[in-house]
């Protein structure tokens, strides 16, 4: 049977290291919306509407749904979706939550199941101002992970960043921005008996053993 997992979280909650696990175990697709973003960001465009973009996305502030419904549609048309797909902080409120209902419908998927995992601000601020990543292949580097200390990306060759929504300022107001979105969010699937929390302080191989268990 095909699977739709949301996976939901503030910011360093490690929504992308449990979704590369899953992936790998499960078989399934993925999509993030941070990385059709920063995909998007890649272009350089200098319209309106990518400016608005970037200065939203340094800012820590989210994108309007009606865009991140268009990526995240357009997205899954490229992907075979045989055994079900994984999505990474979408949907982040009511209305995309409702839009992403329509969608699996159209894709012929089932009803999503969604996956809370929650951490407090102190731990979100150490975790991402911690992290690297390499602009080319959104790969993220953790203290202790093959070329962080070189700070050069093993995959690709080029200088490892920290990214502009990383910087402790950015982070607590990209952090209180989530929470308050997705209380929305988990309101909506709580109705529906379709949502698993989970403590996202404890470590990954913990966390996710639970998520499988729970699934």
């Amino acid at each position: 049977m095909k699977k739709v997992i949301i996976l939901l979280g503030p910011p360093g909650s490690g929504k992308g290291t449990q979704a590369d696990l899953l992936k790998k175990k499960l078989g399934l697709d993925y999509i993030s919306t941070g990385v059709l973003i920063r995909e998007l960001l890649k272009k350089n465009s200098c319209d309106k509407l990518s400016q608005e973009i970037r200065k939203r996305y340094n800012a820590g502030v989210p994108q309007p749904d009606d865009l991140i419904l268009a990526l995240v549609e357009k997205k899954m048309r490229r992907l075979a979706l045989r055994r079900g797909i994984i999505f990474d902080a979408f949907p982040l409120s009511s209305g995309q939550a409702k839009a992403l209902e329509k969608i699996l419908n159209k894709f012929k998927l089932p009803a999503a199941m969604a996956i809370y995992i929650d951490l407090p601000l102190a731990a979100a601020i150490k975790r991402l101002g911690q992290r690297k990543s390499c602009a080319k292949c959104n790969l993220i580097f953790r203290l202790g992970m093959k070329g962080y200390a070189s700070g050069i990306c093993p995959a690709c060759g080029l200088p490892l960043i920290v990214r502009e929504d990383d910087q402790p300022l950015v982070i607590k107001r990209r952090f209180n921005e989530y929470k308050k979105r997705l209380r929305l969010v988990a309101s909506f699937y709580r109705k529906t008996r379709r949502i698993i929390f989970i403590n996202g302080v404890k470590p990954p191989d913990k966390i996710f053993k639970e998520i499988l268990k729970k699934i």
